[in-house]
């Protein structure tokens, strides 16, 4: 039995198609529609080709195509069907077993292809045109032909399908000297289809060869050996493209509307009709420009581009044609504020972009500079004064030139004495783990350069937050130490009042484990372990710095401090190892190893209350130990 079951795997792997070498296998199947056995044959040369991509065939259907016939004739064709593998180097003739044609496949592969084929293909206005590329290491001489196949045949086998890769004619049939690198060039003058395909194939010097599958006496045909192989399908032509380089920005401000554009496809000058929404279509031409005058509206400019193939493709841009005077939406302080802050930024919001021209002025004559928020958004910073009436007079324009004249008045605060002092700091004598948080009663005066110092210094940056009461200090790198924060009364509000020296700390340490569900506790194979670190922890350095000696495991995170360890762990003692994990600030924590047991005993189930099976082996000892004794 044992050698039955040998000799079956043997002949399972005889049949498994082996992967050819990147140059490939050219197989030439001479058939005829009205051939017998040629349909079981075409269809293994097909599962072959399906089985292993770098093995391609052609079927030369010789009483359809003239060329095919030629080809049978000159390879001296015996009997339908015969494949004749790289040029003739293997023939099998006839209908044969699947394993024949595996062989010769492989023995095809042992040939050293010397010329390298680079082979492209793509349709365009009448037909497709293809671009080999042919490099050798030495001086090559021989015959190129460039098969033009269809996938799936116009001509049908004698069992009424298809054939595949049915030949229809050469692209290219000639003979070709390679010294290094040469370029071919040719053409198929065929209508577009999807069903068509390229095979480049050089062939070698003329070879005698002689049949061995039928004897036959003096039946010899002249070979080309195949020295190199490449495939390509033809690509289809694509829609061409098209490109607006120039059209009104959405609120336009003009009536006078211009559209250019741009255009190109694979292999034609594309042409183009365009209209505006309400309008028909242009005829097609080759305008790249088109100009309107528009009452105000809103509006939607089609354009299309066609090739020579009749593909389209579509673009549209949508505007608005609004020539109306800009308006003011929103200013702060609001018209006729009172108690208006002296630090306090004027803040002007348009209805339209304008084009940052203004002309300001302020009555009491005050000093001021200004910046733009985008194009509809300007702040002025005035130097005002306590308790003082202003007006602020604003001349302004759209970029199209509709204008906006513009008034504001407000009523400035009295002197503000009463100094700011600090409602809360964080971390206050805590554990620093990204920034220091330092919140004022008033808004204070941005600059801070002299007003804060961190001791022993670490570098930091700052920045403020809600309306210039709260400080953000974050600092560059983290350090491990003690840290003290001194604010000093060079740090003052809006007003100029000086901050009462204020002083806190705050330290960094190293992250550490707190605690392990697992040491010294004795665990089932299915218990969850539990790490708890004392710091916020960088999850992925820790899941990439976790490993343990007992297998398979999954981590859970139950916060940024806390994981479960999930697994099914092997009896006896396994080690957990987390090697250079880091905390969010990046601090690495010292290597750790930690041990856990599982006993090596099988229980009925995993529940502690239920006796193992060691312990029912005890008791059935002592059951039949009894029974012994009796019976003597």
């Amino acid at each position: 039995m044992k050698w039955l079951v040998a000799l079956l795997a043997l002949s399972f792997i005889s049949f498994i198609p082996v992967v050819a070498h990147a140059d490939g296998v050219f197989c030439e199947y001479l058939t005829t529609t009205d051939c017998h056995a040629c349909p079981a044959v075409s269809e293994m040369l097909y599962e072959l080709h399906n089985s292993n991509e770098h093995f391609y065939f052609v079927s030369m259907i010789a009483d359809k195509n003239e060329d095919a016939m030629n080809r049978s004739q000159s390879y001296n064709v015996y009997g339908y069907p015969t494949a004749f593998f790289d040029g003739g180097y293997v023939v099998v003739f006839g209908k044969n077993d699947k394993s024949k044609y595996i062989d010769a496949i492989n023995e095809c592969m042992q040939i050293e292809k010397t010329l390298d084929i680079n082979l492209k293909a793509k349709w365009n206005e009448n037909g497709v045109s293809i671009d080999a590329t042919l490099t050798s290491s030495k001086k090559y001489d021989g015959l190129l032909k460039i098969y033009v196949v269809e996938p799936v045949s116009r001509w049908k086998d004698d069992a009424g399908k298809p054939f595949h890769f049915g030949f229809i004619g050469y692209a290219y049939n000639n003979d070709i000297s390679v010294d290094g690198s040469r370029e071919v060039h040719a053409f198929w003058n065929a209508p577009y289809t999807e069903n068509i395909m390229f095979i480049a194939v050089a062939f070698s010097h003329e070879y005698e060869i002689r049949y061995s599958d039928p004897p036959a006496n003096n039946h010899a045909f002249k070979a080309h050996f195949v020295d190199g192989m490449a495939v390509a399908k033809a690509m289809p032509d694509t829609p061409p493209s098209i490109k607006l380089i120039k059209k009104p920005s959405h609120i336009h401000g003009y009536r006078n509307v211009s559209f250019e554009w741009n255009g190109s496809d694979d292999n034609s000058i594309p042409v183009y009709s365009y209209r505006l929404s309400g309008e028909s279509w242009h005829e097609w031409g080759d305008e790249t420009e088109a100009y309107y005058v528009l009452p105000d509206g809103k509006y939607t400019f089609y354009l299309r581009a066609k090739d020579n193939l009749g593909q389209v493709t579509s673009i549209s841009c949508s505007f608005i044609v609004d020539t109306s005077k800009p308006f003011v939406v929103f200013t702060s302080p609001s018209n006729n504020a009172v108690n208006v802050p002296v630090y306090k930024d004027i803040v002007i919001r348009f209805s339209h972009p304008m084009d940052r021209k203004a002309s300001i002025s302020i009555t009491p004559p005050a000093g001021y500079r200004i910046w733009w928020n985008g194009d509809e958004e300007l702040h002025i910073k005035a130097s005002l004064k306590y308790e003082t009436r202003y007006v602020l007079t604003i001349d302004a324009a759209r970029p199209s030139g509709q204008k906006l004249h513009y008034s504001l008045s407000f009523t400035t605060a009295p002197p503000d004495t009463s100094k700011p002092v600090v409602l809360e700091a964080e971390p206050f004598y805590d554990e620093c783990y990204g920034t220091i948080k330092i919140k004022f009663s008033k808004p204070m005066d941005r600059n801070i350069m002299h007003g804060i110092s961190i001791m022993p210094w670490i570098p930091f940056v700052y920045s403020w937050e809600d309306n210039d009461t709260l400080l953000v200090i974050k600092p560059i790198n983290f350090t491990i130490g003690n840290y003290t924060v001194h604010l000093n009364n060079e740090i003052t509000d809006k007003y100029g009042n000086p901050l009462d020296n204020y002083t806190f700390s705050f330290y960094i340490t190293k992250p550490r484990i707190l605690f392990t569900s697992f040491e010294n506790v004795t665990l089932l194979r299915h218990d969850t372990l539990i790490i708890k670190f004392s710091h916020h922890m960088n999850r992925t350095s820790v899941e990439s710095a976790l490993s343990i000696y007992g297998g398979n495991y999954s981590i859970t995170w139950k916060d940024n401090r806390t994981i479960e360890i999930t697994g099914t762990w092997r009896c006896g003692k396994d080690t957990i190892v987390i090697d250079k994990a880091k905390d969010i600030r990046g601090i690495e924590m010292d290597n750790t190893s930690m041990k856990f047991l599982v006993p090596c005993y099988v229980s009925f189930n995993e529940n502690r209350s239920t006796p193992s099976f060691t312990f029912s082996i005890f008791l059935i000892s002592i059951i039949a130990s009894y029974f012994i004794m009796r019976r003597r």
